[in-house]
């Protein structure tokens, strides 16, 4: 497997603000390439986020946020493949997006669920888990965010919501139609 890069446990790596060190080696995660980095500084609240290279999906993670948010084990698999999906989701292969799209959000969703097998259920939770987090943690830092950030949580916030009911809906037509 071609890593001109050299990725392996114990590398620690700079993107950004984040500073990481990776935990694994390469590995086949739900059917594509992937190595885990833990997030040792950063500024800001992000749990997890990912950069592909050489084909490899590299899974920036906050341990400890994810443990403070009490994600299970599948809450946490569904949002790596979230993750998984700003990777090898068809619809943003090749997009180099540094801000967040809420479509991007919406179709990274679709992607944990369609393509990785993630129960809808497992993601709604998940999702709410973080929104709660997010809401909880301006409160903490005492920080005030803009009106235009206010708004733009909640629509995403909506948006995905939505989509997790769309998806809901989808699974049990599907259902009805193989009985």
């Amino acid at each position: 497997m071609l890593n001109r890069y050299k990725l392996k446990r114990g590398t620690q790596l700079a993107m950004g603000d984040i500073k990481a060190i990776i935990s694994t080696d390469i590995m086949r995660f739900m059917g594509f390439d992937a190595i885990y980095a833990d997030i040792t500084q950063q500024n800001g609240t992000m749990t997890c986020c990912v950069k592909l290279i050489d084909g490899i999906a590299l899974i920036f993670r906050d341990k400890g946020i994810l443990l403070d948010m009490k994600l299970n084990a599948e809450e946490r698999k569904a949002i790596y493949c979230h993750e998984l999906g700003h990777c090898f989701s068809e619809k943003q292969k090749g997009i180099k997006n540094k801000e967040r799209v809420i479509e991007d959000e919406v179709d990274s969703d679709t992607f944990a669920v369609e393509k990785c097998g993630i129960l809808v259920d497992v993601l709604e939770s998940a999702l709410k888990k973080t929104y709660e987090y997010n809401i909880a943690s301006i409160r903490i830092r005492q920080e005030m965010p803009t009106k235009e950030k206010v708004e733009n949580f909640v629509e995403e916030m909506t948006a995905r919501k939505r989509n997790v009911e769309r998806l809901k809906l989808k699974i049990k037509q599907e259902e009805n139609k193989q009985r």
